[in-house]
C-alpha cells in the first residue's frame, strides 16, 4: 500500500504537515452503518473492532517497527458532545488502534467549544477555524521529534484534521499522518492523500 500523492495546491499548502491518510474503507454501506451506530446509536462496543482494524491497516502501512514508535492522538471532541454521548468515538477507536500497533496513545488536544460537523455543508465545514482548539502543556515534551498518527472516525473535507495537525506540528511533532475508519467518497473532496484499500 502506498499514499496517493495529490490534492489541490491550496490544500497541500494548508496541510503540508499531513503525510497522508490510512483508512479502513469508504463511508458507505456497512462501514457507514457501523460508524453511525457507534457515534449516534451509543454502541461504544463497536469502537474496539473498528480501532483494531484501523490499527492493523496502520501497522501494514508503517511496518511493525515504525508503528510502535509513533504517538497515537485521538481527534478531540468538545466537553458538551462527550457528555451528551458519554464518550468520544475517536478516543475509543484510538485506544484500540494503539493497542494493535503497540504504540503510545496520548490525549494531547482538547476543544473548549465548537459546532458539530455532522449535517453541515461542505462550505461550512471548510470555514471551520481553530478557535476553541488547544494543546495540553505536556504535548511539547512528548511530541518533540516524533511521528504522530491522528485518529478520527470519518474524514469528510479534512479541515478539522488540518487544524489538529497544525497544532501538533507547532507542538513539535516531526510528522503527522491521519488514520480514519472511513472516508467520504466526495468527488469535490479537498483532501486527497488517501491510502487505497
Amino acid at each position: 500500500m502506498r499514499a496517493v500523492e495529490g490534492g489541490c495546491q491550496q490544500c497541500d499548502a494548508e496541510s503540508a504537515v499531513l503525510e497522508g491518510v490510512v483508512r479502513v474503507g469508504a463511508y458507505a454501506g456497512g462501514c457507514a452503518e457501523l460508524v453511525q451506530s457507534l457515534k449516534y446509536g451509543g454502541w461504544w462496543e463497536l469502537a474496539k473492532p473498528l480501532g483494531r482494524r484501523l490499527g492493523w491497516a496502520l501497522r501494514a502501512q508503517l511496518g511493525a517497527g515504525l508503528a510502535c514508535e509513533v504517538v497515537v492522538v485521538p481527534m478531540p471532541s468538545t466537553l458538551r458532545r462527550r457528555l451528551k454521548r458519554g464518550f468520544n468515538p475517536a478516543g475509543l477507536i484510538a485506544d484500540a488502534a494503539a493497542i494493535e500497533m503497540r504504540a503510545v496513545r496520548a490525549r494531547l488536544l482538547w476543544r473548549s467549544h465548537g459546532r458539530a460537523q455532522a449535517g453541515r455543508s461542505r462550505s461550512a465545514r471548510l470555514a471551520m477555524t481553530a478557535r476553541g482548539w488547544h494543546v495540553y502543556p505536556r504535548a511539547r515534551k512528548l511530541l518533540r521529534g516524533r511521528s504522530v498518527i491522528l485518529i478520527d472516525d470519518v474524514l469528510t473535507t479534512g479541515r478539522s484534521v488540518r487544524i489538529a495537525g497544525g497544532f501538533l506540528q507547532r507542538a513539535g511533532a516531526a510528522s503527522v499522518q491521519v488514520g480514519v475508519v472511513a472516508v467520504t467518497e466526495n468527488k469535490k473532496a479537498s483532501f486527497d492523500l488517501i491510502i487505497p484499500r
